[in-house]
């Protein structure tokens, strides 16, 4: 399939009824994520037969995953306060319509 510019010039385009739930929902599951790809080496590392003082440096530079998981964690968090679903709650540039 192709770009058809004809097409593309001749149709009105709309962004979806909801897209700030859709947000939400790929956030959470990107925070997820991420919460398993730290913890998973973490769980594995733990079970291995290295000396303790090995094991907790290696699980201590696999923890330093967590700092992605608390940015994302925020970055959902803030995406979710900043842009609601009810669109009567955005902020407007214009200072005279506040």
């Amino acid at each position: 399939m192709a770009f058809d510019l004809k097409y593309a010039l001749t149709n009105d385009f709309t962004c979806l009824a909801d897209s700030n739930a859709i947000n939400a929902t790929a956030g959470v599951c990107a925070v997820l994520s991420d919460l398993y790809a730290v913890a998973l080496p973490c769980i594995i590392t733990w079970h291995h037969d290295v000396p303790r003082r090995q094991r907790l440096a290696l699980n201590a530079i696999f923890c330093l995953g967590f700092v992605v998981v608390a940015a994302g964690g925020v970055r959902t968090y803030w995406l979710i306060s900043e842009y609601p679903s009810d669109t009567s709650k955005l902020r407007t540039a214009d200072p005279s319509s506040q």
